[in-house]
């Protein structure tokens, strides 16, 4: 079937890529402010990071600097 292009998988099972223009999107709306300079959202980074990781919302809540290794550029969760 997949050989065909008619395979047909259950929606949690598939996997959504977006494109670098709906990234860029994403991290326009995430960082944009309101009118009077207020930000829209609290944690905008914490989207990019779950964006750009696949972090759950769980995992990401739940790091703290001691998970941050910047010197080796890592993340442990």
């Amino acid at each position: 079937m997949a050989a065909q292009n008619k395979e047909d998988l259950p929606t949690q099972e598939t996997v959504t890529v977006f494109t670098p223009e709906e990234i860029e999107k994403f991290k326009t709306e995430a960082f944009s402010k309101f009118g009077n300079g207020e930000p829209k959202y609290q944690q905008p980074a914490a989207y990019i990071l779950m964006l750009n990781t696949g972090l759950r919302t769980g995992n990401c809540w739940a790091c703290s600097t001691a998970n941050i290794n910047l010197e080796d550029k890592y993340l442990e969760v």
